[in-house]
């Protein structure tokens, strides 16, 4: 089962998307030392931080800021901060309070800290930021106004679009409504404290594909072919339809598609339309063994 995310979260939980992904940072600098004299205890040892992420909660009676912390391979972690009363805070360049400290907006601290406790002498705050996403169109929902989208490593985001966007389809102005599913997708907007919002979605109904592999089975009457290919170092198999009138050849010489042997290596061409392959051209060679 395919897991469905709200760009909300997908933005909280670091997913990539061009402009948008937090990096993850808990940094920590060397620590001050300070040299003991001799009949004195050394003092204590201060470290200077800095954490990169995305506001979780703030409670500014307490001064204390909660940051959700991406890392790698999509995890998420939690900081929690106590904000000192003289640090410096600033909104999208505004001087502010703690209090005025939007959840879900965009965080750089830093701060210091002693014996595992870290205090933020600065934050800086952003609630605005834009975004991209590339991939293939799950769904459309025109009434409630989002559109999910696929991403080449299969996570799926639900992205709100605004009453005001910009659709093309195939270079043509379009509504959201006409998006059809397995259209390819590049949907461009803007982030508000982690809610996304679609501003512009270029769309692609048409594009070619090739698939090289072997042949691993034929179905003359569905007008199918089955090819056995590679897929990041492993084998997979892929059953591709046949158009009328596609241009077969084996061994160079005009062939049909029931013709084509088992085990023949086979490059197939053609196109796909919201997602349906159909095959134009199919090119097989089959090594024949003379018999000595």
């Amino acid at each position: 089962m395919r897991k469905h995310h709200l760009l909300a979260f997908s933005v909280a939980a670091g997913l990539t998307l061009s402009g948008l992904a937090v990096q993850p940072a808990l940094a920590v600098a060397a620590p001050a030392v300070v040299t003991a004299s001799k009949g004195r205890p050394a003092p204590v040892k201060s470290v200077t931080f800095r954490t990169d992420g995305v506001v979780a909660s703030v409670d500014a009676d307490a001064a204390i800021l909660k940051v959700t912390v991406p890392a790698a391979g999509g995890t998420a972690s939690q900081a929690t901060l106590t904000v000192a009363a003289t640090a410096a805070v600033t909104v999208d360049g505004v001087a502010a309070t703690l209090a005025e400290v939007p959840v879900g907006s965009r965080i750089k601290v830093t701060g210091s800290g002693i014996s595992g406790t870290r205090t933020a002498t600065k934050l800086v705050v952003t609630t605005t930021w834009s975004f991209r996403q590339d991939g293939v169109v799950a769904s459309v929902d025109a009434d409630a106004a989002t559109v999910t989208v696929t991403a080449a490593n299969g996570a799926e985001s639900v992205i709100p679009v605004a009453e005001d966007a910009t659709v093309v389809i195939d270079g043509v102005v379009a509504t959201l409504a006409e998006v059809p599913a397995g259209a390819r997708v590049k949907v461009t907007g803007i982030v508000t404290n982690s809610v996304g919002s679609a501003t512009a979605l270029a769309v692609t109904t048409t594009w070619n594909f090739r698939q090289d592999g072997v042949v691993a089975s034929v179905d003359a009457d569905a007008a199918t072919v089955t090819v056995t290919h590679l897929v990041r170092g492993r084998l997979a198999q892929t059953t591709i339809p046949v158009a009328d009138g596609a241009v077969i050849t084996l061994n160079r010489t005009a062939s049909t598609l029931a013709a084509l042997p088992v085990g023949a290596q086979v490059q197939v061409s053609g196109t796909v339309t919201n997602g349906v392959e159909s095959a134009k051209k199919i090119t097989a060679t089959k090594t024949v063994k003379r018999r000595r």
